[in-house]
């Protein structure tokens, strides 16, 4: 007499609730691109939809080999085919440039790293904070964070902070000596930055020492000029270029400490899976943050050494950093091209666990 087979594991309550959240979840997002195309959903929603399709598969090949109701398996089935024609039945032609895509993927991955950015940013505010109170309270301390030779100092009087602040604006400059000017404020930003980025590949602690330190810094200069009534002056000649400076040395410090949480807390994946799996993100928002700061360059050169009025710099300073937050919270991905990208990528690509769809 053989032995008698072992009964088949019935799902535990859990993977049946997961099993019902997935569906539910599946269901509503693919009527609603049904019933109004896929231009009325975001990239973001498309590729989740992609992912919620292959988590059905693999919730569909667990409920047979447990077993499931007929009923249940059925409706995981029709579902499973309706997501499937819907996403890889027809492909859609990607009208949508490189260039298009790229300038979305950028503020996207702003928005998914936006507590790693806000967290440079009060470093930032800190390291300002602490310049400005120390050079308050005795003007030798702050003597060390002032450019090499800089006759902003502390000790210097009204006139000679208020002459820094109007060099260039009479045309004592010319278009070649500006572009070079612009060359090289962009070479050195550009420098900074860059290590402040990469360095987060060292647990991101290099990266929080610099993003203080250039906030000190320019806060040792804000007392200067506000302790010598010179705050109007000093605003119109720093912001209109230092809006984009600081935002994009701020992204990029953001970055840094992205990379290196990635490194401190990778989850379940390796260090090196989750810097590769990241890597698109990451290089999207080194892209982008490059061009920010040779923009800030260009305006520090040219507009910053014009013969412009206070108002107009202050005014054009407030527009820049309205059209940034607009930029970053409105500015979406294109559509077509992330379903593109998705019918695109190979079966191996496509595996996804169904922790990280319900997560």
């Amino acid at each position: 007499m053989g032995k008698p087979s072992p009964a088949t594991p019935k799902p535990s309550p859990r993977e049946i609730r997961s099993g019902e959240s997935l569906c539910k979840q599946l269901q509503d997002l693919l009527q609603k691109g049904e019933r109004q195309g896929l231009k009325a959903m975001s990239a973001e929603e498309i590729l989740r939809l992609g992912a919620l399709h292959r988590a059905m598969g693999t919730e569909l090949a667990r409920a047979r080999a447990f077993s499931g109701s007929a009923s249940s398996l059925s409706e995981m089935n029709a579902l499973f085919g309706r997501s499937h024609q819907f996403l890889y039945g027809k492909a859609l032609a990607n009208r949508s440039s490189p260039l298009i895509d790229f300038i979305g993927q950028f503020p996207a991955v702003v928005r998914r790293t936006w507590p790693f950015h806000l967290l440079a940013l009060v470093l930032f505010i800190l390291g300002m904070v602490y310049g400005y109170l120390g050079t308050q309270a005795d003007p030798d301390w702050g003597m060390p964070f002032l450019f090499p030779g800089d006759v902003r100092t502390p000790f210097a009087d009204r006139t000679t902070l208020l002459n820094a602040l109007l060099v260039g604006r009479e045309g004592g400059f010319g278009i070649g000596f500006k572009t070079l000017f612009a060359s090289a404020l962009w070479m050195h930003n550009t420098k900074i930055a860059l290590m402040s980025f990469f360095s987060g590949i060292l647990l991101g602690i290099p990266t929080i020492y610099l993003v203080v330190s250039n906030g000190l810094m320019l806060g040792v200069y804000n007392q200067i000029y506000l302790s010598h009534g010179l705050g109007k002056e000093w605003a119109a000649w720093i912001l209109p270029h230092g809006v984009t400076e600081i935002g994009a040395l701020v992204l990029l410090a953001g970055g840094g400490l992205w990379i290196g949480w990635l490194l401190v807390s990778p989850g379940d994946r390796t260090r090196l899976r989750a810097l590769r799996e990241e890597s698109s993100g990451i290089l999207a928002l080194a892209l982008g943050a490059f061009p920010m700061l040779l923009l800030a360059g260009i305006l520090e050169s040219f507009l910053r050494q014009s013969s412009l009025s206070d108002s107009f710099r202050l005014w054009f300073a407030f527009a820049s950093a309205i059209l940034w937050i607009l930029f970053f919270l409105l500015v979406r991905p294109s559509s077509a091209r992330a379903l593109a990208r998705l019918q695109a990528r190979s079966l191996a690509e496509k595996e996804l666990p169904l922790e990280e769809v319900f997560s």
